[in-house]
């Protein structure tokens, strides 16, 4: 069955490049800002019994392009992944030349092989194989041509339906031998497995997936994760019917908890004498069970770096825990053991948890595979609630979720035979609050802003300045940057620290300003705009926008003004409250006078995490009466 396939592969190969005449001038007419065309992408997928009577997967991916500009050195490289899981096999690539009216054939030199490790991966089995297109022109093609295999059932496979570049046509042939059972799950599309051409042969089953004339992909800067817009489909081996029983593999949630349970056995939790004594001394400082469950998580927070590890089952099987505490770093999957480790030591119970990522739009009831989730948590349950424990962050405050998993679906196991479905809460806007409350006064002398603040932060709207806050090179001049009112002449003339580095408490920066040539003063009368901070004031979304925009987190912003002893001058032209919505955000503006004083009030909240495209016209409203709100101001004369 495989010679066949791949002799049938070949053969459509050779014919397609045999007969392929493209008209260049009509493409670049049809696509003029278009650089690249595929004229055909085809995969072929071979699902049969190894010699070890097992599923065997091998996939064959062929691609033709054209090019229709002079420039194309950017173009002319490519990069093919490939894993000890998922390994490549063959690579065939050549340039087609034009030369009169025939093309002159050029084989690539030989690919460069080398570690994909990417982000803050420090293991991995991630490789690459980079190779050029030799001499690409205007009106060269190029082929290529990769053979992959996977030798494990487990490691279903996931296929995009569209490119970076229009495709005129595009082809996927799935061919499965009789006995293993195989699904097909479609996600940003309106195919679906009715849609699929089936062909019932002696020995196998073919299905067939035909697309053409598909769009070129645009991504666009603030949107959801790329498998939450591409089309793709996940076919996924259900179970196969070995010599003298059937084998489950991924046939519903079950399937995948053992899975993921079987890799959990596979980790040694005898803890070391080092695991006893943390957990020895959190029990001696705490007294009652949740100070104990937030010391764990502060320990591990504090005095283990997050690594990627992702390398053989790495992927998904965790370190030992003792091993992970010895050398204080290691991926989710090791902080999450290590974390139900140390609470067992004072009979606590911790669950492992696992949960996908905002940029995976599954469940596990739609999609009960590996690809539903990528991270790795722990689980508490409270008297009152569950407490999501994720120690990759270290500034996430203690009943925090960090932002990327969010509205996300987890699988608690609470042991190798039973598990838990639950949501991950999104947590409050109010909660996440950054507040700024200051007092100023106008120099009669120079017109110039002189006042004294408080700054405070909560939530994630705290961790993420004390993430920044870590990182800049220059402490001052970021504490300027939050702070920073009016315009960039604005002076930060001193600030006090409370609360930076502990993650649990609120941060707090008193500080005192002053903004030079800030009033507008005509004549006898002074102008001045109050709004000194306007947050969301440049967030119109674009006219051609297509994808939808996606926050980090819900977050209300607070900010109070008092304009103290301002006499000799009479106040006039005072803007009036208000406050309206828009599909995701909120604002109010309160102002009131007191005793020579006028104070302002405004609250602008973020309530929403995604603004979809039939909302686009309603949030560009909302910001256009923002901006004319900001742009108020209140008027001094004199008597």
């Amino acid at each position: 069955m495989k010679i066949k396939l791949l002799v049938l592969a070949a053969l459509l190969s050779l014919n397609t490049w045999a007969q392929k005449e493209v008209n260049v001038q009509l493409l670049i007419e049809e696509f003029p800002d278009e650089s690249t065309v595929v004229l055909n992408a085809t995969t072929d997928i071979l699902i049969e019994y190894d010699k070890n009577a097992k599923p065997f997967i091998r996939i064959t991916n062929e691609e033709s392009k054209v090019y229709l500009k002079d420039n194309t050195a950017i173009r002319s490289m490519e990069v093919i992944p490939f894993s000890i899981e998922r390994k490549l096999v063959d690579i065939e690539a050549y340039s087609y030349l034009p030369n009169g009216e025939k093309f002159k054939k050029q084989k690539i030199d030989s690919p460069v092989y080398s570690d994909d490790l990417s982000g803050s991966s420090f293991a991995s089995d991630d490789r690459k194989a980079t190779f050029l297109f030799p001499g690409l022109v205007k009106g060269a093609q190029s082929y290529k041509k990769t053979i992959l295999e996977v030798h494990d059932p487990h490691r279903v496979g996931l296929e995009f339906m569209s490119d970076y570049y229009p495709v005129q046509e595009m082809l996927y042939r799935i061919e499965v031998e009789k006995g293993i059972d195989l699904e097909f799950r479609f996600f940003n599309t309106d195919f679906s497995t009715s849609d699929i051409e089936v062909v019932e042969e002696k020995k196998s089953t073919i299905y067939t997936i035909r697309l053409d004339k598909i769009k070129a992909l645009r991504l666009e800067d603030g949107a959801p994760g790329f498998r939450s817009i591409v089309p793709h489909f996940v076919y996924t081996i259900k179970g196969y019917q070995a010599e003298e029983e059937y084998v489950r593999v991924f046939e519903d949630m079950a399937d995948l908890h053992n899975w993921y349970c079987d890799f959990q056995k596979a980790v040694d939790l005898k803890p070391s004498s080092q695991i006893k004594a943390v957990a020895d001394s959190i029990g001696k400082r705490h007294a009652t069970e949740l100070d104990r469950v937030k010391a764990i998580y502060r320990w591990v927070q504090d005095n283990i770096k997050y690594i990627l590890v992702s390398e053989g089952d790495g992927g998904f099987q965790s370190q030992d825990p003792s091993f992970t505490c010895d050398k204080r770093y290691g991926d989710c999957k090791a902080m999450s053991t290590l974390l139900i480790s140390l609470a067992k030591q004072l009979d606590i119970a911790f669950y492992p948890t696992w949960v996908g990522t905002r940029e995976l739009p599954y469940s596990y009831e739609t999609l009960p595979t590996p690809h539903t989730d990528n991270h790795m948590i722990a689980t508490y349950f409270g008297a009152d609630r569950k407490y999501f424990l994720d120690a990759t962050y270290s500034k996430l405050p203690f009943g925090y979720s960090p932002p990327f998993i969010q509205g996300k679906q987890v699988m608690i196991s609470k042991n190798c035979e039973s598990f838990e479905l639950a949501m991950v809460p999104v947590v409050a806007a109010e909660a996440n609050r950054v507040s700024d409350e200051i007092v100023v006064q106008l120099n009669k002398d120079d017109f110039k802003l002189e006042g004294r603040g408080v700054f405070t932060a909560s939530g994630l709207g705290k961790m993420e300045i004390q993430e920044y806050y870590e990182r800049a090179d220059f402490k001052q001049k970021f504490i300027r940057a939050i702070l920073l009112k009016g315009e960039n002449n604005f002076n930060l003339l001193d600030y006090t620290l409370k609360g930076m580095t502990d993650n649990d408490s609120t941060l707090v920066i008193e500080y005192t300003f002053e903004l030079p040539n800030y009033a507008v003063k005509l004549d006898a009368d002074v102008f001045l705009n109050l709004h000194l901070e306007t947050p969301y004031n440049g967030d119109k979304i674009l006219e051609n926008r297509i994808l939808p925009i996606e926050y980090d987190f819900k977050n209300q912003k607070y900010f109070k003004i008092e304009f103290k002893d301002f006499k000799p001058f009479r106040l006039t032209n005072v803007p009036e409250n208000t406050q309206f919505e828009g599909p995701n955000m909120k604002y109010s503006r309160l102002l009131r006078s007191a005793d020579n004083s006028l104070i302002m009030e405004q609250t602008v909240e973020l309530v929403g995490l995604n603004i979809q495209p039939n909302q686009f016209d309603a949030h560009n409203e909302f910001v256009k009466k923002l901006n004319k709100t900001y742009r108020q101001s209140i008027q001094l004369i004199l008597p």
